[in-house]
């Protein structure tokens, strides 16, 4: 796992915002539990979870709605957030009417922004909760 990730999630819990973790992946919670950051994610939502509640897959926002109702059940997307490295998870985040979606481009490719991500960043070096969570309260994303 990308350590500034692990320090981005760390600092939003730090300022009280619940986290989930959404992934098609069959063994997200296994390598959460192996890594010891399990207790970093309030709800999560993989590959076995999707299979039980029949969701469907990225570009769809099943999983995501799914993570947020285990977060709040009376959270509306439009208050809530999605952080994406994929096209289609992005796409997933737009389509569930996701109140700020985050694009994570490593690749500097420039396609998240067309496929629906809010905000883009490179990378979580530099980015913190703090402005992230002023970005998300004020609709403002200057990257």
């Amino acid at each position: 796992m990308d350590p500034e990730a692990v320090r981005f999630v760390r600092e939003l819990r730090s300022c009280g915002v619940r986290t989930g973790l959404a992934s098609s992946s069959k063994n997200a919670r296994l390598i959460l539990e192996t890594t010891k950051l399990r207790h970093l994610f309030n709800a999560v939502v993989d590959g076995i979870v999707s299979a039980s509640l029949n969701l469907r897959g990225k570009p769809e926002p099943d999983i995501f709605v799914e993570c947020l109702k285990e977060l709040n059940a009376n959270a509306l997307t439009r208050n809530a957030a999605v952080v994406e490295d994929a096209i289609s998870g992005v796409e997933a985040g737009r389509r569930g009417g996701f109140g700020l979606v985050l694009g994570i481009d490593r690749k500097g490719s420039g396609k998240l922004q067309s496929h629906g991500a809010d905000w883009v960043i490179r990378s979580f070096k530099n980015f913190t909760a703090e402005r992230f969570i002023e970005g998300f309260t004020s609709r403002s994303y200057a990257a």
